[in-house]
């Protein structure tokens, strides 16, 4: 179901961890395919991740993420980015896009947070 560089991502035990897999995943694939790490996150998170999901999976990591960063979900720098994708024209069939779409952007969200948070370590 998935190749050998998404076994970390796919299998760790926590949100904290899938965000930090994440992470590493974006930084190897930014130094092998010589593109910006955030658009490695983007295609990362918003393509490749949800094609490995069904909506349950994707209704669960979604709640997940907002126990795990609960302020900035509510009304933080998480909400904002999430409700930034959520404003721009979409053209959704289903309602379930857009829970992909909150899960796409708050992981992007997250992993840019995490990138962040170790460049100033």
């Amino acid at each position: 179901m998935y190749n050998d560089e998404w076994e970390p991502v796919m299998t760790a035990d926590s949100i904290e961890q899938k965000v930090e897999e994440f992470a590493a995943l974006a930084k190897k694939k930014a130094e092998t395919e010589g593109k910006s790490v955030e658009d490695l996150v983007h295609s990362l998170t918003h393509e490749s991740y949800l094609m490995k999901h069904t909506t349950s999976d994707i209704l669960k990591e979604l709640q997940e993420l907002e126990e795990t960063y609960t302020d900035e979900f509510y009304n933080g720098e998480a909400n904002d980015h999430i409700i930034q994708y959520l404003e721009e024209e979409q053209d959704f069939e289903f309602w379930y896009d857009y829970t992909a779409l909150s899960l796409a952007a708050g992981l992007e969200w997250a992993v840019l947070n995490e990138l962040k948070q170790q460049t100033t370590q």
